[in-house]
């Protein structure tokens, strides 16, 4: 009897050892998962932060980018009407010289022809000079040339 009594106690201190051991893998498991949930909430929220700040960070470099976009496009726009601005007078003087160059040429040009015709019509006296049987006739009112084509005219019939 004595041995079942001990085998009682033996019984009885395993069950307990087993439920306490039981009781602590329970106990162990919720606070691991306890942990698990907390260090998920803190990743989660750290990860947020970061989403945050990453977006705070590409909001703030688009709007200094737009700034720095406009500011050029403003620089651009200066300096492009400051250097007409400068430019302007030049060109009208230049426009100005072109067109005081061509009326010059347009001189030279017409003293250029004036002086052709005179050589044409002094080659014509030249050539009627030569021609021994030249005739001088009719009223072309002094017009040398217009004697000679008359004198020609009449000369092929």
């Amino acid at each position: 009897m004595q041995q079942m009594q001990k085998t009682k106690e033996i019984e009885a201190v395993k069950a307990k050892t087993s439920r306490i051991k039981s009781e602590w893998v329970a106990k162990t498991e919720a606070l691991i998962d306890q942990i698990n949930a907390e260090t998920e909430l803190k990743y989660n929220e750290i990860v947020a932060e970061a989403n945050l700040i990453e977006t705070q960070i590409v909001e703030k470099a688009q709007a200094d980018a737009a700034e720095i976009f406009a500011k050029a496009d403003a620089y651009r726009a200066t300096t492009v009407a400051n250097a007409q601005q400068e430019v302007a007078p030049l060109i009208a003087e230049a426009v100005k010289l072109e067109g005081e160059a061509q009326k010059e040429l347009d001189k030279a040009f017409a003293q250029r022809r004036k002086h052709d015709e005179i050589m044409k019509q002094i080659e014509a006296v030249d050539s009627f000079a030569s021609n021994k049987k030249s005739v001088i006739f009719g009223t072309q009112q002094n017009n040398l040339l217009a004697q000679i084509e008359s004198f020609n005219m009449v000369k092929q019939r």
